[in-house]
């Protein structure tokens, strides 16, 4: 049997007292200028999911958190170059919304990965895919209870922009791509991308009341997912 591949989901608390000054340190010199000019609470977030997700990155890695060197695809998605050729090169994607961040990581690093968090916001979402989505995704958002439109469009919403992150496209070219399950209730299986013969993979991640979480991984084996708390222990 061929192993399943696991994403590992790290939420990371973005204003927790403390975790500003535990993680300035780890951020590079344009990480650190572009901190000091935001104004607070964005300052503290900023620097918490950076300086996080260098530490988790490190304990994957074996490099030192700062000494960690980011690169930029086409679309802006970061990944990792590392200067030792024997040290594991994960798949990671962050994202997050207000005081919260979850960062995905596939450690493996053959088959890209994807994240998004979303909060359940009035109206937003809703409106947002009686505009811009496939007119089947409609139908199903406008088919619940109008208490529970919002959230299905939320969740809608975060599964496209995770699969837009994983396969590196920017948001606006997979707006038109389904992502609805093959029935209601469960979690999408796989789907034609936006490159010819592309395939991906999607998972709705159960959070708090009020929230939306999605993972994808480009690839059509399917994946498991572990959430995880930074930091751990102690």
């Amino acid at each position: 049997m061929t192993p399943v591949d696991t994403v590992d989901l790290w939420v990371i608390p973005l204003d927790r007292p403390g975790d500003e000054t535990r993680t300035a340190p780890h951020l590079d010199c344009r990480e650190s200028a572009r901190a000091d000019g935001l104004a607070p609470p964005r300052r503290g977030r900023f620097v918490v999911a950076r300086g996080a997700t260098r530490e988790i990155l490190s304990g994957y890695t074996g490099v030192e958190p700062k000494g960690l060197v980011w690169r930029v695809g086409q679309w802006g998605k970061p990944y990792v170059e590392l200067r030792q050729d024997t040290a594991p090169v994960p798949a990671f994607n962050l994202s997050h919304c207000g005081a919260v961040a979850v960062l995905a990581v596939l450690r493996n690093g053959r088959r890209e990965v994807g994240a998004d968090i979303e909060r359940v916001v009035g109206g937003r979402a809703e409106r947002l895919v009686e505009r811009f989505f496939h007119p089947d995704e409609a139908r199903y958002v406008r088919g619940f209870a109008p208490a529970g439109r919002e959230a299905e469009a939320t969740r809608l919403w975060t599964r496209k922009e995770a699969y837009a992150k994983a396969s590196g496209h920017r948001l606006l070219d997979v707006l038109h791509m389904p992502v609805l399950a093959p029935r209601p209730g469960r979690r999408p299986g796989r789907g034609d991308g936006t490159d010819t013969g592309a395939v991906r993979r999607l998972r709705d991640v159960p959070f708090d009341d009020g929230w939306a979480v999605s993972v994808a991984v480009m690839g059509s084996a399917d994946f498991d997912v572990a959430p995880r708390l930074w930091p751990e222990g102690p």
